[in-house]
């Protein structure tokens, strides 16, 4: 807030990272009981919603319901704090001329597919994130709702394109302009105010031909996690650093909560699909040193600490 008033004849660039929701899930006192059963006697507290605290008990559909309850709280407040944000930019007056974009870099497996919180793993409900974009001086595209999946990577093509600015020649993924149906160009704005755009889950660039797969990546101790989309198809390959990968797939319109593996029945669907993928990921690896190359990254102390409370980084 302070960054909006004390830069408001200027350009700006800001980049809000917010931490909620996040385990643990302890939403500020007043946001606590807008969701909670008011009847729960149960052992689940905001404190004890960490991934390690859950998988180690026998959760009943009562406790799942409160891990649940309170991570809508956190929810909650997040929307309202960026509610105060948009409410002072348009008390300055530049909510007229600043794009705002609102992402999230992963979901939360809360108790879908048996597990809790997210890495590691490729199910929807990691992958399937919010990406809001508001344009000024374009009430046509006010409403727009895309259904084809598209991916993080393509913001930042996407935002150069709205602005008239060159493609960044080391940028992956796609201009999402031509989805909106309306006039590409520069959008009537100078500023930026940006949501967290950075993933470990988003990956590679999206090729020219037909309708474009949707990867994501996911680098793991001994093996890697891969996906690709396309055309309501969704595989899962675990990839080991030895031996052989194993593959899932799924018909996502039919079966959205990706309970029925037809790899097998559908074996040359999946094939086509694995090759397409290790095609993709094989490509970008030669763009950019893969995030699991262990490469040593010259971090400023202060920068290394911030990281570190977040678990970002570890010894």
């Amino acid at each position: 807030l302070r960054e909006l008033e004390t830069s408001s004849d200027e350009k700006l660039f800001l980049y809000v990272h917010t931490i909620d929701p996040h385990a643990p899930y302890d939403p500020p006192v007043c946001y606590r009981g807008l969701f909670c059963d008011a009847g729960y006697d149960g052992p689940i507290g905001p404190r004890d919603t960490l991934a390690t605290d859950l998988r180690a008990r026998t959760m009943s559909p009562a406790d799942v319901a409160r891990v649940r309850d309170l991570y809508d709280e956190e929810v909650r407040f997040q929307d309202e704090m960026l509610g105060t944000l948009l409410d002072r930019l348009a008390a300055t007056g530049h909510d007229r001329d600043t794009v705002v974009v609102v992402l999230a870099d992963h979901g939360e497996e809360l108790g879908d597919h048996g597990d809790w919180e997210h890495g590691q793993r490729a199910w929807e409900e990691l992958l399937h994130v919010p990406l809001l974009v508001r344009w000024p001086g374009r009430p046509d595209l006010a409403g727009r709702r895309i259904a084809e999946p598209v991916q993080i990577v393509d913001l930042l093509p996407t935002l150069l394109a709205s602005f008239g600015l060159p493609p960044a020649p080391e940028a992956r993924g796609r201009d999402l302009l031509p989805l909106l149906g309306g006039p590409q160009g520069r959008a009537d704005s100078g500023r930026s105010a940006s949501g967290k755009a950075g993933s470990g889950s988003a990956a590679p660039a999206i090729r020219a031909g037909g309708t474009p797969p949707v990867i994501t990546t996911e680098f793991c101790d001994g093996y890697d996690i891969l996906s690709i989309q396309r055309d309501g198809w969704k595989l899962v390959r675990r990839r080991p650093r030895e031996g052989e990968p194993e593959d899932r797939l799924f018909h996502l319109p039919s079966d959205p909560g990706e309970r029925s593996d037809r790899a097998k029945s559908n074996r040359r669907r999946a094939v086509d699909l694995a090759r397409q993928l290790e095609r993709v990921v094989h490509e970008d690896e030669q763009l950019s040193p893969s995030a699991s190359s262990g490469a040593p990254a010259d971090i400023p102390e202060e920068t290394r600490k911030r990281l570190e409370e977040l678990g970002y980084v570890q010894h």
